[in-house]
């Protein structure tokens, strides 16, 4: 029985008596009917027996769902017990099997975590490359145009001291001439 929605409570309490003790009800010599319950404002009364009857209806469902609860909790430690009695035996071979397949997989982990290594110790080494690189052509981006500065300075002095010596020697084979 199920709860009907969209009514009250008490039309509710009574379609649910009248659908339960409707078997019980009686007719009387006049031709009514005597039902075994009535509704009051905040109670429902029950005549002899019809109490007792809707408590042995209430055991009977529990009693079906625990039967069926019991049935599925036995059922599954039944196949639980059946499955190691059958597997005991397989025990002391699948021990050693495991072991082996995690030795197999940690190996192969390791593998490749060498392998990550080796792999990121190379790209540090092409970074630090690189930046090497990035570093030389930057010094000799500021270093280029203080170089070219110096050597015209070089350059010029070079030719001052070219033309200095050039009239020292004029000087020289003038006073040569002279004497």
């Amino acid at each position: 029985l199920g709860t009907l929605k969209g009514k009250d409570l008490p039309e509710e309490v009574t379609y649910l008596c009248e659908k339960t003790l409707k078997h019980m009800e009686t007719t009387t010599k006049s031709g009514t009917v005597k039902k075994m319950y009535a509704i009051g404002k905040t109670r429902a009364y029950f005549r002899a027996g019809a109490l007792e009857y809707l408590e042995s209806e209430r055991g009977k469902i529990w009693e079906k769902w625990a039967v069926r609860i019991q049935k599925t909790v036995r059922g599954f430690l039944a196949k639980r017990a059946i499955m190691r009695m059958k597997y005991a035996k397989y025990a002391t071979a699948v021990i050693p099997i495991q072991c082996l397949f995690r030795l197999a997989l940690a190996k192969k982990r390791v593998d490749q975590a060498k392998k990550n290594k080796k792999r990121m110790k190379r790209m540090g080494k092409k970074s630090k490359k690189a930046a090497i690189r990035i570093q030389a052509i930057a010094r000799g981006f500021i270093q280029r145009p203080k170089y070219r500065a110096a050597l015209e300075k070089k350059r010029e002095e070079e030719d001052l001291q070219n033309q200095l010596n050039k009239m020292e020697d004029k000087l020289k084979e003038a006073e040569d001439l002279q004497n």
